[in-house]
């Protein structure tokens, strides 16, 4: 069992328009549709950037994202109808784009890193998710924001993976921090993995992201970064 995560550095598309566009016509139609409906450049180009991991990840199958068709679930979580074997799921945000694949059901989430809100926390996260981010609170600002966005990142992943979407509410379960890993409490069935991207000592540029797999042993993960 293996799953292969894409990391993708999307700069090259904000800024150079001929990638742009030639990225954008070697995907699928449809995905070409949703993407220009996007009214910020920006959000097109992390749009395109995702389809481009994606496309990439289903060389491995002898599949191109171009030739697929997308099926969607009961509540919209997209599959190929070519291919319902396989899962995937993709995370953008800022710089990056993400994009998970594997036979098991997957799900990612990637964010950039900025001040973390207590309110949000709050309203968003369960009663056990606001002490560990208590815990961390104490060691500064940086750890603090780390597990807020992990937390976060590990939420999303989840939520996708069951493809449940607002069915799940984020403060309707909870993770703990036992021996380096993070687990949903009372819930064996999935596995996950988290990191953090730094691009400096305080990470307040950095990204983090978080992976989660329907199985309750983590299965080989193949990390791959990818600048377009």
């Amino acid at each position: 069992m293996l799953v292969n995560v894409y990391i993708g550095d999307l700069e090259i598309l904000f800024k150079d328009s001929a990638k742009y566009e030639e990225y954008l016509s070697e995907l699928s139609e449809e995905r070409k549709k949703k993407t220009l409906k996007i009214k910020s450049y920006e959000g097109r180009c992390r749009s395109i950037g995702a389809g481009v991991l994606l496309d990439e990840a289903l060389k491995q199958y002898s599949l191109r994202e171009k030739d697929m068709t997308y099926g969607y679930g009961e509540v919209g979580k997209p599959y190929f109808k070519e291919a319902p074997e396989l899962y995937f799921n993709l995370s953008h945000s800022r710089s990056r784009a993400m994009c998970v694949i594997g036979d098991i059901p997957v799900g990612c989430d990637i964010e950039f890193i900025k001040k973390a809100n207590d309110g949000i926390a709050k309203r968003f996260f369960s009663a056990k998710d606001n002490e560990l981010l208590k815990s961390a609170k104490r060691l500064g600002e940086p750890e603090y924001r780390e597990r807020f966005y992990t937390l976060w990142t590990l939420k999303e992943s989840y939520i996708k993976c069951t493809g449940l979407g607002l069915k799940c509410p984020m403060d309707s379960f909870s993770f703990i921090y036992d021996i380096e890993k993070y687990h949903i409490d009372g819930n064996a069935d999935y596995s996950f993995l988290s990191d953090i991207e730094r691009s400096n000592s305080d990470i307040k540029d950095g990204y983090a992201y978080s992976v989660c797999v329907n199985n309750n042993e983590l299965p080989e993960l193949k990390i791959r970064n990818i600048v377009l």
